[in-house]
């Protein structure tokens, strides 16, 4: 039987288009079939049998699955596209496809992993698709060839966490099938332990008219309800749209009023703190508006400004302070510093907004600058600066990078920097940089008459502050600091909410979480005691069991990557990203630092076992079950350098092997692996450029840039710039430490150097080496190896339980190097070289190829991320 499969990556990136579409690109399978005299026949279209979206929601957290079911009919393979929209701030969580009874799922691995993998399938003429996101909303799309009177399930997940507006929680689905579907069930669970005080849902459509009983099991004040949605074939074919029903399925809710300090909700582990002040009146805000009239403004853009800038003024209330800025080549104040609210002085701002004109460079730089100096810390004032610009910096300093660092330090956290970006010419980078550095949010407006509408809109939303210098700590020991996430705010917004979240300290033992609530408010300093019990929730069916730990990966890897896009510094921004692909990995998220990974099935699909083309997802060959000779062979040390070299020493012989593994930049092998311990080291490999000291001429050479270790249920990542313990918890490499997990050890000490050990008899060691002219990179050493089991494998672990010795060795008359004959596994046989100054350590070894000393061939050794676990393949 023929094995074809098609290949797709999806991934993430940012791009300014309204929608995401990540589709199917290369060789398409047509649907029509040329028959006789070559004019195509009529075939049944392919049938959505059944379409399901169902979300799971528990405590804000919303995880929405979608089963699509197709048939085909017809006596010809057919083609059929999967497609379903995903709401913003959303990520992918999973997707697979059931085809004759198999399910082939896709992976989700770092982002350069997919990307090599991408370019590879379109080297071999693959079908490849790649995925780009925006904020808008995200439609994911995968066309599949389906095979005549077959069968073919699509199973998609995603994630998300509901934000709070006006008090209400709002979730979307969008149910688009693209046909009239006998089998159609949208449907959503509820619990909210805080209580649910309102519930509505409605149909919003965009393309049809569909009239359809939505039924729920809503009681006020109950913390659980659900909600179906089953319009029938009938009701979708009177719906007037030809391609089955589109539109919106939306749900709204609201939750009891909760104590100023908020709610905690405590779970296996990790906590959600969820803070929503209600009934609480507006904070006194010191506000100064920074307008751009440069040149570029005149076209219609400052006449609008104005307008909005004129029905803000008007918002404001006696108790403010305000000021305006206005910026082009030069900065001007209207006053020298911030005034109190009046009559008089709304009128004077007012007389002085109508008088700008558009002229001159951009200085943003010495804009900013010169608001920051308007604020001090600690003002009785909600403080925010109102920044409206519609260019890129062209006076002054112009580098972004500078501007973001050097604004940043000038504000000091003194104020929340709001940005609005106006038409399509501005820096929209920079400016969500500047917004996220300083506590703020960015908004991009069209240039359109409704401008002025979006502006006023945008400070309303902004300027709503009901508790500012918000603060939440924990009892000391209760939760480590590196696990928190953000937990100091600037401002709680009228209707909103913060959500904080953490994981709890293993060894603390304490009945309640305790802590204290910190805030400014209208009527002054808040400081609130808190506790709550830690108990833990019974398992129910239709929740998301771990949701307060989910909620804290979701929240943790958002903050990570809004720190990587703000940050100047190179090694910062690596360590950020680090965590973010860590995380993401571990919680399979399709985030802006991974990809999804998947291999399309074509027509003519085997019955499995298969092979997965590129072998980068092969297991790793079986081992053959021996008996160690006595005197031949008792235990291994490896060496892994650049390049990279393996050498391996058989001490009971004096023997020392060598080979080479290459590969391309982003390739992972495995080094070890033991089911019968559950260890596995993992290394992936990058490109460094080698510079000839002489000519500065470059050669490319292979070098481990991140290693991956699995200690029984603990992950361990060596990166160049920290070293990562269960993607939570971060150590430095300038700080010497020895960290216990179960019956392993984790020694972190002086330059650079990570010993990794199971008693005295699995000894691992990693050095860190750190060149002038590109990266850092890895080399591995083990040590001792007497402790692993007899099933050890992987590149390097085959050899502790590998016999070989050396026969016949003679010299080779040309090059005068020795030649000899290894035999391998008592029968198997290897021509061998003698090697000196062999890597940059100068061992003398006996190289080979290194398939003639691996169990079958180093490409069998790829894995798709840093902790694919191969040992299966020895159960």
């Amino acid at each position: 039987m023929t094995i074809l499969m098609f290949f797709a990556v999806l991934a993430v990136h940012s791009v300014s288009s309204s929608t995401l579409l990540a589709t199917m690109e290369g060789d398409d399978v047509h649907t029509d079939v040329p028959i006789g005299n070559g004019e195509p026949a009529w075939l049944p279209p392919v049938n959505l049998t059944s379409f399901h979206v169902t979300s799971l929601i528990t405590s804000r957290y919303v995880s929405t699955s979608v089963e699509a079911t197709y048939l085909n009919a017809a006596e010809r393979a057919q083609e059929v596209t999967f497609t379903y929209e995903i709401t913003p701030n959303s990520y992918i969580s999973g997707f697979s496809i059931d085809v004759n009874g198999v399910n082939y799922p896709a992976e989700i691995v770092e982002k350069e992993i997919a990307l090599r993998a991408y370019r590879d399938a379109k080297k071999r003429g693959m079908s490849a698709g790649y995925a780009k996101e925006s904020g808008n909303p995200v439609k994911f799309s995968v066309g599949l060839s389906v095979a005549a009177n077959s069968t073919v399930v699509f199973h998609f997940s995603y994630a998300n966490l509901l934000l709070r507006k006006n008090d209400i929680y709002t979730h979307r689905l969008n149910i688009a099938p693209g046909q009239i579907v006998e089998d159609l069930l949208v449907e959503a669970y509820l619990m909210e332990p805080q209580g649910i005080t309102s519930f509505k849902t409605y149909w919003i459509p965009r393309s049809d008219d569909l009239q359809s009983n939505i039924e729920t099991s809503f009681v006020e004040g109950d913390g659980k309800t659900s909600v179906s949605f089953t319009p029938t074939a009938s009701e979708q074919s009177n719906a007037d749209n030809e391609g089955g029903i589109d539109g919106d399925f939306v749900i709204k809710y609201a939750l009891r009023d909760m104590p100023t300090e908020g709610v905690l909700q405590v779970n296996d582990g990790y906590f959600a703190h969820f803070i929503a002040t209600e009934d609480l009146p507006a904070a006194p805000k010191k506000v100064v508006f920074v307008i751009d009239v440069s040149g570029s403004m005149y076209d219609g853009k400052l006449r609008l400004t104005k307008i909005a800038l004129k029905a803000i003024l008007n918002q404001l209330r006696s108790f403010d302070l305000f000021n305006i800025m206005v910026f082009s080549t030069n900065v001007r104040s209207w006053r020298e510093a911030p005034i109190e609210v009046s009559e008089n002085s709304i009128n004077e701002a007012t007389v002085f907004v109508e008088s700008l004109y558009s002229a001159g460079g951009t200085n943003i730089h010495g804009a900013l600058t010169a608001a920051a100096a308007e604020f001090q810390k600690n003002e009785p004032y909600f403080p925010a600066i109102i920044f409206m610009t519609d260019g890129i910096p062209s006076h002054g300093e112009t580098n972004s990078d500078v501007i973001i660092r050097e604004v940043t330090d000038a504000i000091d956290g003194n104020a929340a920097l709001f940005s609005v970006g106006f038409g399509d010419d501005v820096d929209e980078l920079m400016l969500k940089r500047l917004s996220a550095a300083n506590r703020g949010i960015y908004r991009k407006v069209i240039h359109d008459e409704s401008a002025a509408l979006e502006m006023e809109g945008f400070f309303q939303e902004v300027s709503s502050s009901i508790l500012f210098n918000v603060k939440v700590v924990y009892n000391e020991g209760a939760v480590p600091k590196e696990t928190l996430t953000e937990n100091e705010f600037v401002s709680l917004f009228d209707g909103r909410e913060i959500i904080i979240a953490g994981k709890l300290n293993r060894e603390y033992d304490g009945p309640a979480l305790s802590g204290r609530f910190t805030a400014v408010s209208a009527g002054g300093l808040i400081d609130i005691p808190f506790a709550q019990d830690i108990t833990e929730m019974p398992p129910m069916a239709n929740v998301v069991g771990d949701f307060t730990e989910r909620i804290w990966a979701y929240l943790t890897i958002r903050e990570l990557l809004i720190k990587e896009q703000v940050t100047s510094n190179a090694e910062y921004k690596a360590v950020l990203k680090e965590r973010a692909v860590a995380l993401s990995l571990r919680y399979q998220l399709v985030t802006p630092v991974t990809a999804l990974l998947f291999y399309r099935p074509l027509v003519d699909m085997p019955k499995p076992p298969f092979e997965i083309l590129d072998g980068s997802a092969a297991k790793l060959p079986e081992p053959e079950e021996l008996e160690l000779p006595v005197g031949i062979y008792q235990t291994s040390k490896a060496s892994v350098f650049g390049d990279p070299h393996f050498i391996i020493d058989v001490p009971r012989n004096n023997l020392t092997i060598c080979f080479d593994v290459h590969g391309e930049s982003g390739t992972i092998v495995n080094l070890v692996t033991d089911p019968v311990f559950d260890i596995l080291v993992n290394a992936r490999m990058a490109d460094f450029v080698m510079n000839a000291p002489e000519t500065g001429n470059g050669t490319s050479n292979t070098l481990f840039n991140r290693i991956g270790v699995r200690l029984g249920h603990h992950l361990v990542v060596i990166a160049p710039h920290q070293i990562f313990v269960d993607f939570e918890v971060s150590y430095t490499w300038r700080k010497p430490r020895n960290i216990t997990l179960d019956k392993y050890t984790i020694a972190i000490e002086e330059k650079g150097h990570v010993t990794i050990s199971r008693g005295e008899g699995i000894v691992m060691n990693i050095q860190r080496l750190i060149w002038r002219d590109h990266g850092t990179h890895f080399d591995f050493f083990l040590t001792q190896g007497a402790g692993f089991s007899g099933r050890v494998h992987g590149i390097v672990g085959q050899f502790h339980r590998k016999p070989m010795k050396l026969m016949d060795t003679y010299r080779r008359t040309k090059t005068g190097l020795l030649q000899g004959v290894m035999l391998l596994n008592e029968d198997d046989e290897a021509t061998v070289y003698q090697r000196k100054n062999f890597s940059r350590r100068g061992y003398e070894c006996w190289w080979a190829k290194a398939n003639a000393y691996l169990d079958g061939t180093v490409e069998q050794y790829r894995v798709p991320t840093l902790f694919d676990h191969m040992g299966q393949s020895f159960e």
